[in-house]
């Protein structure tokens, strides 16, 4: 790695790692004090100590006060190729950007970082038909391309054929991790994103703002035991003892045109309008952000304010959603699938058989959307 200024902390980590990994320092061996790598590297003891603080962070070392760092573990290298197997590409939604965000493939950069970090070649094979007779044949063609391992995105697809899809991911005979919500009887490592927390955060936010006449605008993509970010409204609103009705709930019908959401949240407040209950609602948390900025328009059509009349409150922090002061939810994605792959890969070269399970919970972004009434 090329050494400038702003990187020697990456110039330290990348030699240490390789070291680790060519065997130099095997499991217990002490490593080199800050003050010696600061003197190798001609730099200060700030990023030497920075470096070894990354390698701490990845599990490969441990600061034993009194006598410095150790290898806790050999490095990785039972994995050298991973697979990437997923419903979309980068690739798709470069040409679809207006069905698919790109804050959705945050997690595929996180893997990316994972195995960048570990010195693992990553693959990208993915089907841009969302269809599980095409995954089926695209796993084939991934166990026919010489990898040692897969993460999988299979998308939303409950029943039997799902079913069926997980089954043949377990007996492929090389490990998978899936990015969906499985169960510990699957027996299989997984990671999710948990929409059921995202609605208890949204809810628990507004609430805690003095909203108490709240509605809820989604799409019926699920069924109800399937629509998490509903559900988790819903219990907090009981929790609180707050009312909650079912016409100031607006589900409206799926429709995969072009701009999909945007229409969506003008038409839900449309709904809410022609059923008298739109004044008597101090907020909305709208499904995502895209539906939160048709239901702004909408509302500022119709001579309200936001969020001095009502408050609005979404998910996903979009990037495509600029033009508002929108108070938003999102994922860590990057971050948490870095997590996920790196324990999913330590564990299956360790032999372990305690799967990973990761539930990757939401975060929120403050801005000026909602009003504080209390």
């Amino acid at each position: 790695m090329a050494r400038n200024s702003s990187n020697i902390p990456d110039v330290i980590y990348h030699d240490l790692h390789q070291a680790i990994s060519n065997g130099k320092y095997d499991a217990g061996d002490l490593l080199p004090s800050e003050n010696d790598l600061a003197i190798k590297y001609k730099a200060t003891r700030f990023y030497a100590r920075k470096a070894l603080d990354l390698l701490e962070k990845r599990g490969l070392v441990v600061n034993k006060r009194g006598t410095g760092r150790t290898v806790t573990r050999l490095s990785f290298n039972k994995i050298k190729r991973l697979a990437i197997m997923d419903s979309h590409s980068f690739e798709y939604y470069m040409n679809h950007p207006d069905k698919l965000p790109g804050h959705i493939f945050h997690w595929q950069s996180g893997i990316y970082e994972a195995c960048n970090n570990l010195g693992i070649t990553l693959i990208y094979l993915t089907d841009e038909i969302k269809s599980l007779n095409n995954l089926q044949a695209l796993l084939l063609h991934v166990l026919d391309s010489n990898v040692d391992a897969i993460i999988c995105h299979p998308g939303f697809r409950p029943g039997k054929d799902f079913a069926i899809f997980l089954n043949s991911l377990r007996t492929c005979k090389i490990p998978v991790m899936c990015f969906s919500e499985l169960t510990p009887q699957d027996k299989l490592d997984y990671f999710y994103q948990d929409d059921y927390a995202v609605g208890q955060m949204l809810t628990e936010y507004v609430v805690k703002h003095g909203h108490k006449m709240i509605g809820f605008m989604g799409a019926k993509l699920f069924d109800e035991l399937k629509y998490y970010r509903y559900r988790g409204y819903v219990d907090v609103m009981q929790r609180h003892g707050l009312k909650i009705n079912d016409v100031h709930t607006v589900m409206v019908k799926e429709n995969p045109s072009v701009n999909f959401w945007q229409p969506r949240g003008k038409e839900a407040i449309e709904t809410l309008a022609a059923r008298g209950v739109l004044d008597s609602l101090t907020c909305i948390i709208c499904y995502n952000d895209q539906m939160a900025e048709g239901a702004i328009d909408e509302l500022k059509a119709r001579g309200y304010s936001v969020p001095e009349d009502i408050s609005i409150i979404a998910f996903d922090n979009d990037p495509r959603c600029t033009n508002y002061d929108l108070t938003t939810g999102f994922f860590p994605f990057a971050e948490a699938t870095a997590e996920a792959t790196e324990k999913f890969i330590k564990r299956v070269n360790s032999g372990s058989e305690d799967f990973v399970n990761i539930s990757i919970k939401p975060q929120l972004f403050e801005r000026k959307s909602v009003k504080d009434i209390t």
